[in-house]
């Protein structure tokens, strides 16, 4: 009794890790000989089918895992590249500048966090110490010597008082739309957003949402009618 148990308790386990690895039904069981050694522990066994049958790239149904990739490159626009931090090729989305390398980012940064000190017309010796850094440490940042962390980011927006979007925008403004432009556009809006009061943003929330739910209906009656004159349009 108690090794049927454990049998079927392997068992159970085993279909939990057939769930979690998306793999066909086929290609997990309990008892197989590998070439060369009988594993013995059907969830080694298990283990063991898992990585090889992910190794030659196959998922659930049998779909080939490396052309969703493709398609999911496609969808968010991104291209292979290089970088001089990394050793391997990298993918990125170009915006209207191109593509930035992450050290031309890092410049970006570190120029956004001197002007933003300068404006609360601080020096480094006096903001270092609100960030519990020293005048030495805290200076590397300004000159990109040191990567800006988000903890980092959050500490020096509560001292100096700018919001997280900006150091971003300046960094990468292709992220806000398509043209500098209308990446200009949506970053003075939201800034403008931002210093409304709530019970404003409230009610221009209310409005913006009605917007966006009329211009979805427009654009589906839209594809609608061009579905339905394709269908009437005579096929030579």
């Amino acid at each position: 009794m108690q090794g049927e148990r454990s049998t079927a308790l392997m068992a159970a386990y085993c279909e939990q890790l057939k769930a979690l690895s998306s793999l066909p039904a086929s290609g997990i069981s309990l008892c197989e000989t590998v070439p060369g050694r009988t594993w013995g522990n059907p969830v080694f066994k298990c283990l063991i089918e898992i990585v090889a049958l992910s190794a030659t790239g196959k998922g659930k149904k049998g779909e080939d895992v490396h052309k969703d990739m493709d398609a999911y490159k496609n969808k968010m626009e991104l291209v292979e590249t290089t970088d001089p931090e990394i050793d391997k090729p990298v993918f990125r989305r170009p915006g209207f500048e191109g593509i930035k390398t992450l050290g031309e980012i890092d410049e970006r940064i570190a120029a956004f966090i001197r002007k933003a000190r300068e404006d609360r017309d601080l020096t480094r010796a006096e903001l270092a110490p609100l960030l519990g850094l020293s005048m030495q440490v805290y200076g590397r940042y300004e000159r990109a010597f040191s990567k800006m962390h988000v903890t980092r980011m959050i500490h020096l927006c509560e001292i100096l008082g700018f919001m997280p979007m900006e150091m971003l925008f300046s960094a990468a403004p292709h992220l806000w739309g398509r043209t500098p432009e209308e990446a200009r556009d949506t970053m003075e809006l939201a800034q403008q957003v931002v210093s409304l009061p709530h019970g404003t943003k409230r009610d221009l929330l209310a409005l913006v949402k009605k917007m966006v739910a009329l211009e979805r209906a427009a654009d589906g009656a839209t594809t609608e009618t061009q579905k339905d004159g394709d269908r009437r349009q005579p096929h030579s």
